[in-house]
């Protein structure tokens, strides 16, 4: 006979919150700001807009093929928000021309005004160990 004991003992603790049945206050749903719209699904269609994804298609219908999932990927693939790819790299090295000048300018500036001199004013050789490092040993006899 098992004792009453042992055979209310769990292997596994079960606790309550682990297994009672999720309520209507557990399912608080997307943690989103107010004003948020979450677009219908069915707004994603492959369309003129989209022709990285049509070709796609065709490709795919030529092998016999479909992509039920392709809409998923329409958002990336969308013209009208993203651009075709001669305004996406437009976009993407917008500002190099006024970087470029201004990094021209600071290093003109420091090498015009800021040079290094040749004297060191009392600061000896900045790492001494590299030096003991790459020395040649002197045997002594």
């Amino acid at each position: 006979m098992v004792s009453k004991w042992i055979q209310s003992y769990s292997l596994f603790p079960t606790f309550y919150w682990e297994t009672r049945i999720p309520t209507k206050e557990d399912q608080k749903g997307l943690c989103l700001p107010k004003g948020t719209r979450i677009p219908d699904w069915q707004s994603y269609k492959v369309s003129e807009f989209t022709p990285e994804l049509q070709a796609l298609e065709k490709r795919l219908a030529a092998k016999g093929l479909k992509d039920p999932w392709i809409r998923n990927e329409v958002w990336r693939f969308d013209t009208r928000i993203w651009g075709n790819n001669w305004q996406r790299r437009f976009q993407f090295l917008r500002g190099s021309g006024c970087a470029l000048l201004v990094t021209a300018a600071i290093v003109l500036v420091k090498e015009t005004f800021f040079k290094e001199s040749d004297h060191h004013h009392g600061h000896e050789d900045k790492y001494p160990l590299l030096k003991e490092l790459n020395a040649p040993k002197l045997s002594h006899h």
